[in-house]
């Protein structure tokens, strides 16, 4: 039986976006919020709030746009703290690929309800649970690849998709002012991909090449790379020196 009223207070503490739940050491603690309190279908007031209440059971939820519903049967025997943890009505996505800064569209658009991200890898991206189709690379310079994936409430993932870049043929060909041939060592970005006067293979949207010999280097840039078509490029020798080089 009933002895009286007693006092419940009912609080919200929103979810941090540690998928453990758990804060780490230096991160703030979880925001208040201010949730709708509901009891036994009555709302009745916004967190934090006290209200006096028989002892019993009841039913008790907290809302707030934005975030997904708590509720709970709760058993009151005295003064009492009501506290839940709502977790954003979210999920969220972070696209990575291989090589990364591939253009990446989501449902085939490169934006949804305002939200934005960028080239690969991306920074969590933040979508309302539901499947979604996701793309991966320039239609010009890659073969996209694409995967079909499911957003699940504050579970963010990351996938990483690896669309095939499209190659294409060059040849570089490079004389001094006395008109004889250069044969240098040419690398697109780190990397050695050939010598001049030689078929090479690159990527079809590589914009430029760099080309080494005796202690000297020349940028050359590659407009105009065609697809399925080797492109030869005539190059005037204007190297300078290597800094470092002896």
């Amino acid at each position: 039986t009933s002895s009286g009223p007693t006092s419940a207070g009912a609080e919200a503490v929103a979810e941090g976006d540690s998928s453990s739940g758990t804060v780490p050491r230096g991160v703030r603690p979880r925001p208040r919020l201010k949730a709708t309190v509901t009891i036994d279908g009555r709302a009745l007031c916004e967190t934090p709030c006290e209200k006096a209440l028989q002892l019993g059971r009841y039913t008790i939820s907290m809302t707030k746009i934005g975030y997904v519903q708590k509720q709970r049967n709760h058993q009151i025997l005295g003064d009492d703290t009501v506290e839940m943890i709502l977790v954003k009505d979210e999920g969220g996505l972070m696209i990575d690929s291989a090589p990364p800064g591939h253009a990446v569209y989501i449902n085939g658009k490169s934006q949804i309800g305002g939200v934005t991200w960028s080239a690969t890898p991306t920074a969590k991206i933040p979508l309302l649970p539901d499947t979604y189709r996701i793309t991966v690379g320039d239609a010009r310079c890659a073969e996209p690849h694409e995967m079909q994936v499911s957003v699940d409430r504050g579970k963010p993932r990351t996938y990483r998709l690896e669309p095939a870049e499209r190659k294409t043929g060059a040849i570089i060909e490079v004389t001094d002012k006395n008109g004889d041939h250069v044969k240098a060592e040419v690398y697109r970005k780190k990397d050695q991909v050939g010598e001049t006067f030689e078929h090479l293979i690159l990527p079809l949207c590589t914009d430029s090449v760099t080309l080494v010999s005796g202690g000297h280097r020349q940028t050359v840039p590659l407009p105009n790379l065609k697809s399925q078509e080797t492109s030869t490029y005539r190059v005037k020798w204007t190297g300078t020196p290597v800094f470092g080089a002896r």
